[in-house]
């Protein structure tokens, strides 16, 4: 039998080891992994493991949730889990390939969130995080999620190597974390085929069925969600194939996955046995009825109860409630019992209700920003206890007509704290609040209003400057830390004259003694650091990065800038300058640029400073690069004062690297000034060596 290895690569946070280097105080440029780690890295046979460049160890773990058995050409869906208590740990990555007994690919891989990405090397296929799946700055653990397609024939076990690494987010690699472990998976054989037929056989009834309890108590370890779920399983009376239903109320936030995990006895995890299709990202809700075959082993490991129900969310990526699966015994002859009919086991007790005249707060989470034209209302915010006993936890309401309310219920004796958090929805941050922030630094136009300051911080110290705008710009083109808070959430407690700039003492939580009563109106406004215009939008984030697409010319009726890359000739081993052309800017207050340039890395490389502005009409303002994946430049350009005229807007520097005869394309994938507010029309080039 041949032996499958699905090697993971937690790994390639070459965070840290990036080298920052400068021609002048505008325009750095990082070299690092954190948006795409090469291949070829994972610890699987002839290949290194992170463990080379990040050497240290600690008290973390690496999990892998892989299916114990598979059957050939179905899919599966993996799961990858950090988990530590060291403090220190504060960003993730990882790289996974899959390997039969001949170390040759096997199966392929599925992109099922923005957070995971795909490459290939030396005939294998790798799959891996991005950049926003590196989880910059959170502690504790991260988890990515994909789709595993199994080979379409038998090819023995499946053997999962993991290798991972846990980062301290220090810009260097020292101190990072390398963990390996690895699981295996069964093969099953093919999907048994239904043969239809003109007989009129009755469907056999379950001969086994159990109804199970899911709660935050029964996770590993714990944890105090509040939630409650019910799941179904029966089998059929040729115990080949399970049936299962699933419901779930009053997660702490969105449901992310459900699965089915075994073989593991109360107090133990284990991996994904059978995932879940149709799982509403909402805190309550239900799967719809499915079905999946069980091979004889695993029947054994349902009877001896060692599966076990596993609840997902964006809160506890690892498993908010959990449920042990103790059938009955298995009888052997059908029996109509009113088990047989699964409908008739979702009660209305699976929902959480309020008891009458019980303590409740209840109030509305809005967009603190002043700078933005019309009141915005915070969907998905999760609002929580961060003192008292039960934890009570719910999130704000979808964007429509009750958007950013909440009602807080399940509170117990004693006194309580509660507060706002939130992880998601960061868009509308864009170089345009760099050049705010430039303004402001210069005294073109000063920032006043103290919220709109504390969105302008993002060094947290207190005091608007020029950092603030540089590390707004890195945010922008990816270059990853320093970014401060680009990105992050921040709620307070609003009255008239809170909160304050600098923050020193504004309240962000809310106390409450017991007994607590119906609390209405407690309202908390949210700041988004590092959108200071104001442009957030509440129900859906901007394009790409917050920048527009960049529009072919002559693919528009009305035209406003227009920006021209040429066609050049140069030669071998020489250096190209390649002047960027821009009309119709004059009189549009463009302050801010930013743009993605691609063009053949076989034939060109950037030089260590790619963008030059002297004697352009960009020459006051500063310019952030990001040229660290081959065939991809990204540029952010920002300043206090607008450009003044037409001409060459800046200057692109490269090597050629290519032989005589070869042609590089180069083109804009996207391209934003200020925030959009202009229609763009682009005339790409190419540069050919001779």
């Amino acid at each position: 039998m041949n032996k499958i290895k699905l090697v993971f690569m937690l790994c390639f946070m070459v965070f840290g080891v990036a080298a920052l280097l400068f021609n002048n105080g505008f325009t750095p440029v990082v070299q690092s992994y954190s948006t795409q780690p090469p291949p070829q890295m994972t610890g699987a046979p002839g290949e290194q493991n992170c463990s080379l460049c990040h050497d240290d160890t600690g008290p973390g773990i690496i999990t892998v949730f892989a299916p114990a058995n598979y059957i050939p050409g179905q899919t599966y869906q993996i799961q990858v889990q950090h988990a530590t208590t060291d403090t220190t740990r504060l960003r993730w990555g990882f790289e996974l390939t899959t390997l039969d007994g001949t170390n040759s690919a096997a199966g392929t891989f599925t992109d099922t969130t923005a957070f995971t990405q795909q490459d290939f090397g030396d005939g294998r296929w790798y799959i891996e995080h991005t950049q926003a799946g590196t989880f910059a700055g959170t502690p504790n653990g991260a988890t990515w999620t994909f789709d595993w397609n199994a080979p379409a024939t038998d090819v023995g076990p499946v053997t999962f190597y993991a290798a991972g690494n846990q980062a301290n987010n220090n810009d260097n690699p020292s101190g990072d974390q390398t963990y390996l472990t690895t699981a295996v998976s069964l093969p099953l054989g093919p999907t048994p085929t239904n043969t239809a037929t003109e007989t009129n056989t009755p469907t056999p009834t379950p001969t086994c069925y159990t109804v199970t309890t899911l709660s935050g108590s029964e996770e590993v370890p714990p944890n105090g969600s509040t939630a409650t779920g019910t799941g179904t399983v029966s089998v059929n009376a040729a115990q080949t194939q399970i049936t299962v239903t699933l419901d779930w109320s009053s997660l702490s936030s969105n449901a992310t996955a459900a699965h089915i995990h075994g073989p593991a006895a109360a107090g133990s995890n284990a991996g994904i046995l059978f995932g879940m299709t149709g799982v509403p990202l909402s805190p309550t809700g239900s799967v719809p009825t499915q079905s999946f075959a069980i091979s004889p082993a695993q029947l054994t490991q349902f009877q001896n109860g060692l599966f076990y129900w596993n609840v997902h969310s964006s809160t506890f990526p690892g498993g908010e409630i959990r449920g042990q699966i103790l059938p009955g015994p298995c009888l052997a002859t059908p029996t109509p019992t009113a088990t047989s009919t699964l409908t008739s086991t979702n009660t209305p007790t699976a929902t959480a209700t309020t008891t009458p005249g019980g303590s409740s707060v209840s109030g509305t989470v809005t967009y603190g920003n002043p700078a933005s034209p019309t009141t915005k209302f915070i969907s998905n915010a999760t609002v929580a206890s961060t003192v008292g006993s039960p934890l009570v936890t719910t999130v704000t309401d979808a964007p429509g007509g009750t958007a950013g309310q909440y009602t807080l219920t399940g509170f117990g004796t004693g006194n309580y704290t509660i507060g706002v958090t939130k992880t998601t929805g960061q868009n509308g941050v864009s170089s345009a609040d760099a050049a705010r922030i430039a303004q402001h630094v210069s005294g073109v136009s000063l920032i006043t209003n103290d919220r709109q300051r504390i969105a302008a911080d993002v060094t947290n110290n207190g005091a608007l400057s020029s950092t603030d705008a540089a590390q707004i710009a890195r945010f922008v083109s990816g270059l990853g830390p320093p970014i401060g808070l680009a990105g992050q959430w921040r709620f307070f407690v609003p009255s008239l004259t809170e909160p304050t700039f600098p923050i020193g003492a504004s309240p962000t939580t809310r106390s409450y003694a017991d007994p607590i009563g119906v609390q209405t109106g407690q309202d908390y406004i949210g700041i988004l650091v590092g959108e200071v215009t104001g442009n957030w939008n509440p129900t859906a984030a901007r394009p790409f990065n917050g920048r527009q697409l960049a529009e072919v010319e002559g693919s528009g009726p009305e035209r406003g800038i227009a920006v021209e890359l040429p066609s050049v000739v140069g030669s071998v081993d020489k250096e190209i300058v390649v002047p960027v052309s821009v009309e119709g800017i004059s009189n549009k207050g463009v302050i801010s640029y930013e743009f993605d340039l691609r063009y053949d890395p076989s034939v060109l490389q950037p030089l260590v400073d790619p963008v030059d502005v002297s004697g352009t009409v960009s020459r006051g303002l500063s310019v952030v690069v990001n040229a660290t994946e081959p065939g991809l430049m990204r540029v952010v350009l920002y300043g206090a004062y607008p450009i003044d005229g037409d001409g060459v807007l800046l200057n692109l520097r490269f090597t050629s690297v290519g032989t005589v005869g070869s042609v590089s394309p180069i083109s804009f994938e996207q391209i934003m000034f200020n925030e959009g507010e202009s229609r763009v029309t682009i005339t790409n080039g190419k540069i050919e060596l001779f």
